[in-house]
């Protein structure tokens, strides 16, 4: 069985969340805030998984991995023109780089045009 599911969090999916976040508070490294981000993001915990994917680019803005992870986030809160507004900004960092990543941005880009047709900034 996988350690985590989406939807499903395991004893030890809550571990790990744990010791990522004691290592945040000692450590202010973004991969630290982009991995806690994506484990809240999994477990369906958007709201949460937002802060930590800001956080992340705070430190590091031009981070694409978490451009691409809040754009998710706020996908999966409805939030249809900054979800495409982040993958904009992912997609721009990834060109010329991690060809998996890029591609699969291109995609959730295109799905995102067909559901609207106006883009701003963060707000």
């Amino acid at each position: 069985m996988p350690v985590l599911t989406k939807g499903y969090v395991s004893e030890k999916t809550t571990r790990r969340l744990s010791e990522l976040r004691r290592c945040a508070l000692s450590v202010q490294h973004p991969a630290l805030y982009h991995n806690k981000g994506w484990l809240l993001n999994l477990m369906g915990r958007h709201r949460e998984a937002l802060l930590c994917f800001k956080k992340a680019l705070e430190l590091d803005e031009r981070r694409p991995e978490a451009l691409f992870s809040l754009a998710d986030s706020y996908e999966a809160l409805g939030d249809r023109t900054r979800a495409r507004y982040y993958f904009d900004r992912a997609l721009k960092l990834l060109s010329g780089r991690c060809a998996y990543m890029y591609r699969e941005t291109r995609k959730r880009i295109a799905k995102l045009k067909k559901n609207s047709s106006r883009v701003v900034g963060p707000l």
